[in-house]
């Protein structure tokens, strides 16, 4: 079920560790399918958080392998992909962006023991 939209500006946490810098103020609400909104007068930005539990082995997954494809841009503890997509209306273009992110520090679980 969707929460109420509420105002959101700054560094937001999302989930799992996950969080995002919002340049301006935005309005923002959960999603009923656990995704996550924000919106302003120009942007919209949609985000979905899967979090897996690592290999058959109880080791971490690699986040190259998490990915599904070649990165493109870097943060501190993630590596992602990138795409850009530029269309336009009759008030000029529109600029769409699909971003992929894995986590590059993770742990797992494996009989009582925690490894990164």
């Amino acid at each position: 079920m969707a929460l109420v939209a509420e105002r959101v500006g700054g560094l937001v946490e999302l989930s799992d560790g996950w969080r995002l810098r919002l340049p301006n103020e935005c309005m923002c609400e959960r999603n009923a399918d656990g995704s996550w909104s924000v919106w302003d007068a120009s942007h919209t930005v949609d985000v979905h958080i899967v979090t897996v539990a690592g290999t058959r082995d109880g080791k971490p997954m690699d986040a190259a392998i998490m990915l599904g494809r070649v990165s493109n841009v870097r943060g501190t503890d993630w590596m992602g992909h990138v795409e850009e997509l530029v269309e336009g209306d009759e008030h000029g273009p529109v600029y769409r962006f699909a971003i992929a992110a894995a986590a590059v520090k993770t742990r797992s679980c494996r009989a009582g023991s925690a490894t990164e």
